[in-house]
């Protein structure tokens, strides 16, 4: 005699394992054998394996086997352990609130995943995302952040670690004791183009070594890094030309410009800023003079001889 299917038992079947997942409990609800209980169940979906309606019924609820017979004790446990990660950051400081495993709470974080009640990035998701952030940081950031933090700077500006923060730097070739020098060129130079702006003129040994205490400085500084102010003066193609080798107007367009900064001085002070001799310093003077330009106020020696500056 054939076997057939009791449409009623097969409707329900169906219903029952759509609730439980379990051709057992199936089977103690309609009071049937377990083998009936589950040819009915495969008729109702009609596959031909339990696994198979298993994941038929679970892609229709959205509960997983494992979610629909999971316990609410053990269901809260899980929650406890994601919102503890999500205070806390890290697995190790969970594991420890926790009392278990590092690799325990990371399952428990699987599990919830797999539940459906969250979403935790596993570990290859997690590392993808701060490649992706450490490839998206540029030179010149890195650079910046390196010089003032370090590498502590870089993982806490863009939120990776420190093997992606050395990725960083190994990727630009970036060296702090190289970054702490360019930087202190770079402090230099500019220090040394605001003296040029202010005198007109690249200035002299003689002008770095007397003037302001900014000027000092500066040759302190030249002379510390580059050996002194020919090699300077080389490294950066300044071509300088003393005083000695000037030609009349060139003499004369730099003396304008130190009058132009001075209300009054000496011959000695002309001097020095020129580089040139008393008796050319004299002509000068001389020449200035019957311009309108400058006048002796005060006799004195030949260096000390003062005057005033023409507004």
């Amino acid at each position: 005699m054939k076997r057939g299917y009791n449409p009623l038992i097969v409707l329900s079947a169906g219903e029952l394992f759509k609730k439980y997942m379990l051709i057992g409990k199936v089977a103690k609800e309609l009071n049937i054998s377990y083998s009936l209980a589950y040819r009915h169940v495969k008729k109702y979906f009609n596959e031909k394996s339990l696994i198979k309606c298993r994941h038929m019924v679970e892609k229709m609820t959205g509960r997983t086997f494992s979610q629909a017979h999971s316990s609410p004790k053990k269901l809260a446990r899980i929650e406890k352990a994601f919102d503890l990660y999500r205070k806390l950051g890290t697995l190790d400081k969970v594991s420890k609130v926790m009392g278990v495993t590092r690799e325990r709470v990371r399952q428990l974080l699987d599990i919830g995943t797999e539940f459906g009640l969250f979403h935790y990035n596993t570990r290859l998701e997690i590392y993808e995302q701060k490649k992706k952030v450490a490839d998206s940081i540029t030179k010149d950031q890195a650079a910046d952040i390196l010089l003032k933090e370090g590498k502590a700077g870089l993982v806490d500006k863009f939120g990776i670690d420190y093997v992606a923060a050395r990725g960083v730097v190994t990727k630009f070739k970036l060296n702090t004791m190289d970054l702490r020098r360019k930087k202190r060129l770079s402090g230099i130079m500019k220090s040394y183009n605001e003296v040029v702006q202010q005198l007109g003129k690249h200035p002299s040994t003689l002008d770095l070594q007397t003037g302001t205490t900014a000027m000092r400085q500066i040759n302190i500084d030249i002379i510390e890094h580059f050996g002194g102010i020919e090699q300077f003066r080389k490294d950066h193609g300044i071509q300088f030309l003393h005083s000695k080798k000037l030609h009349l107007p060139e003499r004369m367009r730099r003396a304008e410009i130190f009058f132009k900064h001075r209300k009054s001085f000496i011959r000695q002070e002309l001097q020095d800023y020129l580089e040139i001799g008393t008796s050319v310093a004299c002509n000068l003077l001389r020449t200035f003079r019957r311009r309108g330009i400058i006048k002796k106020i005060q006799e004195g020696s030949i260096q000390n001889a003062f005057y005033e500056v023409i507004k």
